[in-house]
């Protein structure tokens, strides 16, 4: 009866981990899933973007490839420069579908804006185009 105890303060425990302990595999979650939309790009697509608007806008946005999934990406946006951790980040998750498009679900532990999420596409299918500082 202990260990049964034990055990179940042990996995309540894990559920209540500060947000700053949040991981990938909590966070790409439906609790935190905020928007999902299609680009027509391929991955090589969205990395070019990707690095464009680095280059052009100086922007912390930043592009990989799952390394155990490489049907899957993530580009990920800090909600503010400078900002640490999944718990301040938006995560574009990215799978490849087979027509040369690509899928993009929005995952995020704080609620963002619409601004923030469009934000984030933008960089992808306007990389040239920064935008303007608030």
């Amino acid at each position: 009866m202990k260990k049964l105890a034990f055990c179940l303060v042990l996995a309540l425990s894990g559920c209540a981990a500060p947000p700053e302990g949040i991981s990938l595999l909590q966070l790409e979650s439906q609790q935190y899933h905020r928007d999902r939309r299609s680009f027509p790009l391929d991955f090589v697509g969205v990395q070019r973007a990707v690095i464009k608007h680095q280059q052009v806008c100086g922007s912390d946005i930043q592009f990989a490839v799952d390394d155990n999934h490489p049907g899957y990406a993530r580009v990920t946006k800090p909600f503010a420069p400078g900002a640490q951790g999944l718990n301040n980040t938006i995560v574009l998750g990215l799978t490849k579908m087979a027509n040369v498009q690509t899928r993009g679900d929005v995952y995020s532990y704080k609620t963002p804006t619409r601004a923030q999420i469009r934000e984030i596409y933008q960089a992808l299918l306007h990389p040239g185009e920064c935008e303007p500082s608030d």
